[in-house]
């Protein structure tokens, strides 16, 4: 929705762990989402489906990576 708004294009960036402090950044197509003669929610629309399929990729491809046992949150006082 803000790649809408603000007519820009989104660029999908990951960084992923390849080995014990070492990173790898994966920088996918940039997404645009602008506006044209078609509806505004097809427009979005197929903005979501382009980011969803990206993002789809990156996880089954980093699957291990998509998850933290590290507390967030400080513990409640």
């Amino acid at each position: 929705m803000l790649g809408f708004v603000a007519e820009a294009p989104i660029y999908p960036l990951f960084i992923v762990r390849s080995s014990y402090h070492r990173y790898r950044i994966i920088a996918c197509p940039p997404i645009c989402c602008a506006h044209t003669d078609r509806n505004r929610e097809d427009a979005i629309e197929e903005g979501m489906r382009k980011w969803s399929q990206t993002l789809e990729t990156v996880i089954a491809a980093h699957w291990a990576q998509w998850f933290s046992f590290v507390p967030v949150f400080p513990p409640a006082k």
